[in-house]
């Protein structure tokens, strides 16, 4: 046996369960052997045959050779790398998943306060609507007008009702009240009377 054998052993055509297109040609699998090592051919042919005879001897011998043992290690280097790929990528997925179960209860949070927005925003356009429409305002603005025509009014009842003569400066302070509250009463007055005619906008 010599060292520079190298036999080439072509494969049958590969039996794939995928069609092959017609316009391709199926190329043979062409598997080339490694060289023997050159100590088998200094061995005595009845160490050769030992070796090709009993299979544990010959495992033994084959596993000893630096070639394999080199190729072992890259094989083995190889593994740990793509085993280090997958547990990166399993991590990766566990934060995917720790990520996508805070987004969905962030989006659960916001479409609550959402939900609380807009039944606080219904509520505010009922209460405008019942304490700030035309006929609401209107009203009210009514009782501010009946509240100061009495204010003007009590000045005079109580002057009336005063049983002694009322001295000159409480006499010059309450005309000087029931002038300024009669004041408010008729421009307020008008302006409820410009209203009701549509001539102003509004509440003022």
């Amino acid at each position: 046996m010599s060292g520079s054998v190298s036999p080439t052993v072509e494969s049958i055509p590969s039996q794939s369960h995928t069609p092959v297109p017609s316009n391709r040609t199926v190329q043979p699998i062409v598997l080339t052997l490694r060289e023997m090592p050159s100590d088998l051919s200094v061995l005595p042919a009845g160490i050769i045959d030992k070796l090709t005879q009993q299979h544990s001897i010959f495992l033994g011998f084959i596993k000893s050779q630096p070639q394999l043992q080199e190729y072992n290690s890259d094989t083995m280097a190889f593994l740990d790398s793509q085993i280090h790929t997958i547990n990166q990528v399993i991590e990766l997925v566990e934060e995917y998943t720790q990520t996508s179960e805070r987004i969905n209860e962030l989006i659960k949070t916001i479409k609550n306060v959402y939900t609380e927005f807009t039944d606080l925003e219904m509520i505010q356009y009922k209460l405008l609507a019942e304490n700030f429409n035309q006929d609401s305002l209107k009203a009210k603005f009514r009782k501010v007008i009946a509240a100061e025509d009495q204010e003007s009014k009590a000045f005079i009842k109580e002057y009336t009702n005063q049983d002694t003569q009322v001295n000159s400066s409480r006499l010059d302070e309450m005309l000087e009240s029931f002038k300024k509250s009669r004041k408010k009463y008729h421009l307020r007055s008008e302006k409820m009377n410009r209203w009701n005619e549509e001539r102003v906008t509004g509440f003022i």
